[in-house]
C-alpha cells in the first residue's frame, strides 16, 4: 500500500530523471542539446574549449538529435560567455529564453536582432558586449532581468516592449554612452541603478502610470538636466532639474549643478539623491526634515553644506552615515549649522560624527535690512516655516515668542 500510495512521486521523479539525461549533437562549434523530451526543446551553447575561436554563430532553428526534432528554445546561461572574437550572431525565430551571462563578455558583438517570440532576457545576459550600439526588444518580451545590459559602452539608443512594466536594478547601469531611450506608457517601476551612472543621457520622460522610482534609480547621471514627467502622472513632478514627488515634499534625485540650494517646499531628501554629483556647496532650509544615509554618498567635489534648521533634520539608515573617510561624505565636507544648535548637531544620530562647525549671523534680536519690500519667511525655533510675506507688520501681528527670519541673504533671531 506504501508503495502505491507514492507511485505518482516515482513516476515524476523518473520523468525528471529522464529529462536531466540530455543528448546532444555540435554543429560548426556550437551544441545543441535536449531540453526536454516531452516538449521536443534543445537549448544552446558552446563547450569551454571552442569559445576562444568563434567568430560567427548561426544558431539552427531546429536539429536531429538521436533521429528525433528539437526545437531551439532556449540560450543555455553562459552558454556564449566569454567568445572574445565571436562578431556575428544570428538568433533562431524559435527562441523564446536566453538564460542568464549568455553573452557576457563578448565585446566583438556590434549588433544583435531578437526573435519577435522572446520571452525573456536572463541577469547579466548582455552584460559587457561594449560593442552593441543599438538595441530593439520585441513587445513580447516581458522579463528582462538585471544587468542585462549593463557595461554596454558604446549602448546609445534602446527601444524596449510596449507593455513593459519593470525596468530592472542595474539594466543600464555603466552604458556611458547612453543618450536616448523610449519608455513604454505602460511602465511601473523604475528599479534602483537601473541607470546608474549613464554619463551622457541627458533627459529622461517619467510615463503617466510610473508609481515607483527606487532610490539611486539615476545615480551618477551627471548629465541628466531634464525629467519629462507626464502631466498626469499622480506620484511625480519634475522642476529646475530635480525630480519630485507630485506635492514637491520629496525630492529623488538632482544630478547637475555645482552650487544648490534646497527648494523650501521640500521636507524629505531620497537616499543617493545627490550621489556621484558634481555639488560643491548645498544648503538645506529647516524645512527639510528627513534625509537618507546615503544621500551624498561619493560626491567627491562637496566641501560646504550649510544646514539652517535649528533641529537636526532626521538621517534615515545606518549610524555611520556622515562619518568621515566613510565613503559617504568626503573628509573635506564640513556641515555648517547654527551657532546655537551645534551641541544639539554633536549630539544627534547621524550628525554627531561629521565635522561640525557654527555658523554665524544668528542671534540677534532684530532685523537690519535696508531692503524696503524684502521678501521675508518667518519660521518657529524647530524650523517650522508659518509666514512669507513682504509686509513687515504682519510679523508683528504673530504670538509673542521667538522667530527666526530671512531676509534675502539674512538669517536672524527677532524675539517678540
Amino acid at each position: 500500500m506504501a508503495m502505491i500510495k507514492y507511485l505518482p512521486y516515482l513516476f515524476t521523479i523518473a520523468t525528471f530523471c529522464l529529462d536531466m539525461s540530455a543528448a546532444k549533437v555540435v554543429i560548426d562549434d556550437i551544441t545543441y542539446e535536449t531540453l526536454s523530451v516531452k516538449d521536443k526543446t534543445a537549448t544552446v551553447y558552446v563547450e569551454n574549449g571552442s569559445k576562444a575561436q568563434l567568430v560567427s554563430a548561426h544558431i539552427l532553428e531546429s536539429v536531429e538529435i538521436d533521429g528525433e526534432q528539437y526545437t531551439i528554445t532556449t540560450i543555455k546561461e553562459s552558454g556564449f560567455r566569454n567568445c572574445g572574437k565571436l562578431k556575428d550572431i544570428v538568433l533562431p525565430p524559435s527562441l523564446k529564453i536566453i538564460e542568464g551571462g549568455a553573452f557576457i563578455s563578448c565585446p566583438e558583438i556590434t549588433e544583435i536582432v531578437f526573435p519577435d517570440k522572446l520571452e525573456k532576457i536572463g541577469l547579466n545576459a548582455f552584460s559587457f558586449c561594449s560593442g552593441i550600439s543599438e538595441i530593439v526588444i520585441p513587445d513580447n518580451c516581458h522579463v528582462i532581468e538585471g544587468h542585462a545590459f549593463s557595461a554596454c559602452y558604446s549602448l546609445k539608443s534602446i527601444r524596449l516592449p510596449r507593455e513593459m512594466e519593470s525596468l530592472s536594478f542595474g539594466l543600464f547601469g555603466l552604458c556611458s554612452a547612453l543618450e536616448k531611450i523610449e519608455m513604454p506608457t505602460s511602465l511601473k517601476t523604475i528599479e534602483s541603478s537601473a541607470f546608474a551612472w549613464c554619463n551622457t543621457l541627458g533627459e529622461i520622460t517619467i510615463p503617466q502610470d510610473t508609481e515607483n522610482i527606487q532610490d539611486g534609480a539615476f545615480i551618477g547621471c551627471v548629465s541628466l538636466t531634464t525629467f519629462n514627467v507626464d502631466e498626469n502622472n499622480p506620484y511625480y513632478c519634475s522642476q529646475d532639474g530635480m525630480l519630485l514627488s507630485k506635492d514637491k515634499s520629496t525630492l529623488f534625485s538632482y544630478t547637475i549643478g555645482y552650487k544648490f540650494k534646497v527648494p523650501e517646499y521640500v521636507s524629505v531628501i531620497k537616499n543617493e539623491a545627490f550621489s556621484y554629483s558634481t555639488l560643491y556647496e548645498i544648503t538645506l532650509p529647516p524645512t527639510v526634515k528627513k534625509l537618507g544615509c546615503t544621500t551624498f554618498s561619493d560626491c567627491e567635489k562637496l566641501c560646504y553644506i550649510y544646514c539652517e534648521s535649528l533641529t537636526p533634520p532626521e538621517v534615515i539608515g545606518r549610524e555611520w552615515f556622515f562619518i568621515i573617510d566613510s565613503g559617504e561624505l568626503p573628509s573635506k565636507a564640513t556641515v555648517y549649522v547654527p551657532a546655537e544648535s551645534l551641541q544639539l548637531y554633536e549630539e544627534t544620530y547621524g550628525w554627531r560624527n561629521t565635522r561640525l562647525r557654527p555658523k554665524k549671523g544668528l542671534g540677534v534680536d532684530e532685523i537690519h535690512s535696508s531692503n524696503s519690500g524684502a521678501y521675508l519667511t518667518v519660521y518657529t525655533l524647530d524650523g517650522t516655516l508659518i509666514l512669507t510675506t513682504t509686509e513687515r507688520r504682519q510679523i508683528q501681528s504673530l504670538p509673542k515668542g521667538i522667530y527666526i527670519v530671512r531676509s534675502g541673504d539674512k538669517t536672524e533671531k527677532i524675539i517678540l
